[in-house]
């Protein structure tokens, strides 16, 4: 588009530099080195120069200035969302019912029905294993207001979005490949996995442990976890290379199991040129016979990262399978709507929920220590419902889950716990009562901790029953 008087494209940076550092005069004597060598001998225009810009603005008194930057980047924030998302989601949606069918498209059966996205999972779309998604990339879509147009099928009738995670699942494999026996111990007793390691680095009880002393235990386990080098640990620590490489070192001190299963993936990846998982999946990596040691390390790291990271998402692809086949054949008709690597999404129809969130559970916590007698560390899952994607609310049910309590037949009501925000609290009662549930406000605004507090979230309990009254 050619350039008018008085107007600028956004989206160009060539015209941003001119407009903030000739028409506005915005000082940038303060950026780092790498920022100010963006072209044409003036600071790059990318999110960490506008933050920088904005601070030196608001310090100097700029404050129309670091208005006008701040607006520009939040332009960019939504030119970004209608481009990668919103754009995207209305091209796939399929035609509304009345509408003209193209004739080019010659098999209308593959049509889903109106106003329904169909994402498209690849099983070999990554490296480590997990599902990629194309199409309506429904794994990618940011937390916010975008999300509450993905709703229930049944909605007005009592449809309510189930969504259930896998606890710190990654943590749990990562405990039973280093066959840890106070790390699982730690876990199968519900204890703070990332609290219990700091208390092993430090020397000190567990009742000790500060957020200080937590944070830095918790960057080291997910770095090993998700194969980061010494220099990004170092980097999200605010700490040097040198630090978090013995932070790094101490960590596995302590725990000599998991050191051991790091040297045997690096052992078995140079000797076979690939690494497999529990359950079979294979990755090939043959930069560990790169001249480049920069290639080479991470080779290695990828061969610590892959068995755990692909195994989480297997399994959580497996309970997917299992929880949609007993569905339909006990009717309890959830239907599969997400996958997020380690978090199943479902639409539950109108007065299944308690049936099916005890499905889903018995699926994902029960029946995989029945099949894989190596899995000693006991899963855990986490739900959240909601009646849209955006208006989730964590959930926890109230009951104990020894003796058959997971059974889907069982009608028993159910106390929930829920935490979320005020304004999603009326939304699920009013949708769970078209539905025709038997609701009891039981408990209002419990006290949220400290954490929940400042993001603005509180605690309810109500009582539930699917089809038989208090």
């Amino acid at each position: 588009t050619k350039k008018e008087e008085g107007k600028i494209l956004l989206g160009s940076w060539q015209q941003l530099q001119d407009l903030w550092f000739k028409v506005m005069n915005v000082p940038w004597d303060h950026l780092e080195k790498k920022h100010k060598k963006g072209g044409r001998g003036l600071p790059k225009t990318g999110t960490d120069v506008r933050k920088a810009l904005i601070a030196r603005c608001k310090r100097e008194g700029m404050e129309h200035e670091a208005w006008v930057i701040e607006q520009i980047g939040n332009w960019k924030k939504l030119d970004k969302l209608n481009g990668s998302f919103i754009q995207p989601l209305a091209n796939f949606v399929p035609l509304k019912v009345g509408e003209e069918i193209d004739p080019l498209i010659q098999d209308v059966h593959k049509i889903p029905p109106p106003n329904r996205t169909h994402a498209s999972y690849l099983l070999h779309g990554t490296n480590t294993g997990r599902l990629a998604c194309s199409g309506v990339n429904q794994q990618q879509f940011p937390e916010g207001d975008i999300r509450t147009c993905f709703i229930s099928r049944w909605r007005g009738q009592g449809g309510i979005i189930i969504s259930a995670d896998y606890s710190q699942i990654e943590v749990r494999i990562m405990a039973i490949e280093a066959n840890d026996e106070g790390l699982i111990n730690a876990l199968n007793d519900g204890r703070d996995v990332h609290t219990y390691t700091a208390s092993l680095i430090n020397g000190i009880p567990e009742a000790q442990i500060t957020k200080e002393l937590r944070t830095p235990a918790k960057s080291v386990t997910f770095g090993i976890i998700y194969g980061q080098g010494e220099p990004a640990l170092a980097a999200i620590l605010g700490v040097t290379v040198g630090e978090a490489e013995a932070l790094k070192a101490k960590f596995l001190q302590v725990l000599p199991g998991l050191n051991s299963f790091i040297h045997q993936q690096h052992a078995r990846l140079r000797e076979d040129g690939f690494v497999t998982t529990r359950l079979g999946r294979r990755r090939v990596i043959p930069e560990i016979n790169s001249k480049n040691s920069h290639l080479v390390a991470h080779a290695e790291r990828c061969s610590v990262n892959m068995p755990i990271q692909s195994l989480a998402s297997d399994l959580m692809l497996m309970a997917m399978g299992r929880i949609n086949r007993r569905s339909q054949a006990e009717g309890t008709y959830l239907v599969p709507v997400n996958i997020i690597h380690d978090a199943g999404m479902f639409d539950c129809p109108p007065g299944r929920l308690l049936s099916g969130m005890r499905l889903i559970r018995h699926e994902m916590v029960v029946r995989p220590q029945e099949l894989h007698n190596w899995l000693i560390v006991t899963p855990a899952a986490d739900f959240e419902i909601g009646v849209t994607w955006g208006n989730m609310m964590e959930a926890n049910m109230l009951e104990d889950v020894v003796g058959g309590s997971d059974d889907p037949h069982n009608l028993r009501p159910a106390r929930i716990e829920l935490l979320g925000y005020p304004q999603d609290y009326p939304l699920l009662v009013e949708e769970l009562r078209r539905g025709d549930y038997q609701v009891e406000e039981l408990e209002y605004t419990l006290h949220p901790s400290e954490e929940e507090q400042k993001l603005g979230k509180y605690r309810w309990v109500i009582g539930v029953g699917d089809e038989i009254p208090f």
